[in-house]
């Protein structure tokens, strides 16, 4: 049994509800991002599951406390129903989560040190991405989607969970082209399999 899986055993089950914080600074274009604490420890937008908190935009602040990232504005970006798998087994209700997708905006300086390790569970670690980059890990997200990367490529230097990267695509973080973008959602339905 992988690592992976015997991780995934020991979690909570899936809530079907995710917020996503898209956290910016309004002069710079770089975005924060995490890497997933788990074997391939691909990239994630901060947040996660909604668990006992409730509120989207609760999940959201919470992980700018936790980053130390002061909040000059919060937005809702978008809120819609995916059928994409999940890194925790599977709760009542089967697969898929309704995403909440904010824009935080910061007047943080981007190059400001975020936390190491443990500030958001499931992560171990959260830096600044500029564009170029986003781009770049949404692409080999998009390559192993499309079969222009074996799993094994990917896992070697991992791109973004596949979950996330239409949302960044559909707030102007990535761009893709059509086909890749749907083969992308295959790949979030699917889920990865390490």
């Amino acid at each position: 049994m992988s690592a992976r899986r015997v991780k995934r055993l020991a979690e909570p089950r899936c809530d079907h509800h995710m917020a996503a914080a898209i956290i910016h600074h309004q002069h710079q274009d770089r975005i924060a991002v995490s890497r997933r604490d788990d074997p391939v420890g691909e990239y994630i937008l901060p947040g996660g599951h909604l668990d006992t908190s409730g509120v989207p935009k609760t999940v959201a602040m919470l992980t700018c406390r936790h980053l130390d990232v002061p909040v000059k504005k919060a937005e809702l970006l978008s809120s819609e129903v995916r059928d994409d798998a999940c890194s925790r087994p599977p709760g009542v209700g089967g697969t898929g989560h309704r995403w909440w997708v904010f824009a935080i905006e910061t007047d943080i300086n981007p190059w400001h040190r975020l936390p190491d390790a443990g500030h958001i569970p499931g992560t171990i670690a959260t830096w600044w991405l500029s564009r170029i980059d986003v781009q770049a890990a949404a692409q080999r997200s998009a390559d192993l989607a499309t079969g222009v990367l074996a799993l094994d490529e990917w896992e070697a230097r991992p791109g973004f969970d596949p979950a996330y990267v239409r949302l960044l695509a559909a707030h102007g973080w990535a761009s893709l082209t059509g086909g890749e973008l749907e083969a992308i959602e295959q790949l979030a339905r699917a889920g990865l399999s390490a």
